[in-house]
């Protein structure tokens, strides 16, 4: 087993009653590493963490890349990062999959309505999908973060299909 995988599910976890749907609810700690992108991180020693239900930029989408990347260090960088897994703990690449919370805040969702990401849905991990799905309108419709510069004209899933 991969070391990170491993890693992950090392990880100590405390079972709650979810606020959302009465399910129990996975939390762990985070010591950051580096943020990777706009929705991946890295915790130490050294487990990968992709925020669920979000996709923002990849790195080669410049500008619009790099803003989304330095908004979510700028969201960690407050300290006291919590991880919350859904139904789907690790995705195909072994990465842990994750709500990232700091002081209580969800920032899959922050991110979203700051505009420096969009809704991503894989089902079964849906937990806090019509949040994220009304942070994303509002943040459209306000024209917040990328949505005012055109950063989402060639959505990250279009960008890694070549179709833009």
């Amino acid at each position: 087993m991969p070391t990170s995988r491993l890693l992950g599910l090392i990880l100590l976890f405390l079972v709650a009653p979810s606020p959302v749907s009465g399910q129990t609810r996975n939390l762990s700690t985070c010591e950051l590493v580096r943020v990777i992108d706009g929705d991946t991180i890295v915790c130490a020693p050294d487990t990968r963490v992709r925020l669920i239900l979000i996709d923002a930029p990849e790195r080669s989408q410049a500008p619009w890349g790099d803003r989304a990347r330095a908004r979510l260090e700028r969201l960690l960088s407050r300290g006291g990062i919590r991880l919350e897994t859904d139904v789907q703990t690790h995705d195909r690449f072994g990465r842990l999959l994750a709500y990232v919370r700091v002081r209580g805040e969800n920032i899959n969702v922050r991110m979203v309505a700051d505009g420096f990401a969009v809704l991503a849905t894989y089902p079964p991990n849906l937990r806090y999908v019509d949040a994220v799905r009304d942070a994303q309108r509002a943040a459209r419709s306000g024209r917040r973060g990328l949505w005012a510069e055109g950063g989402f004209e060639c959505t990250p899933a279009d960008r890694r299909r070549g179709v833009c």
